[in-house]
């Protein structure tokens, strides 16, 4: 990134206008996904501090300070884990659920994921069953 903003991705690329101010066809202003300056400006001051924080922030680990330990394992560690399950069934996360093996934040996802593929598969069954229709519908004409 420069300091110059006159080669930044949005005035580098041309502005077509019409006679009355508007942007011309194909000319829709400013680059798709282009930052204006100011957060430009902010993100190069983000990345000139990261040495400093990433060294403070190693310091504050050796010290043993566990607000430091827990911001690192928050974001470094995967959040969830594999959930093995006997079968992919309300009962089967119920069981789970009363034997402690899994979390009711763990059930809840489960379940939310099995009534989305359930969704889906309604879906599909709906749309195979719709093409046969049509497939005789067609035929006797």
């Amino acid at each position: 990134m420069t300091d110059n903003p006159a080669s930044s991705s949005a005035t580098v690329h041309q502005l077509q206008r019409l006679p009355n101010g508007q942007f011309a066809p194909g000319s829709g202003g400013r680059v798709p996904g282009s930052k204006n300056l100011v957060s430009n400006a902010a993100l190069a001051a983000v990345r000139d501090m990261k040495d400093a924080a990433i060294q403070q922030l190693r310091e504050k680990l050796i010290a043993g300070d566990w607000q430091a330990v827990l911001f690192v394992l928050e974001r470094c560690l995967p959040k969830g884990r594999p959930i093995e399950l006997d079968a992919a069934t309300p009962s089967a996360i119920t069981g789970a659920l009363i034997n402690g093996t899994i979390t009711s934040e763990e059930a809840k996802n489960v379940a939310t994921v099995l009534e989305k593929v359930a969704s889906i598969e309604q879906v599909t069954e709906l749309r195979e069953r719709l093409e046969a229709l049509e497939r005789l519908q067609n035929a006797a004409r």
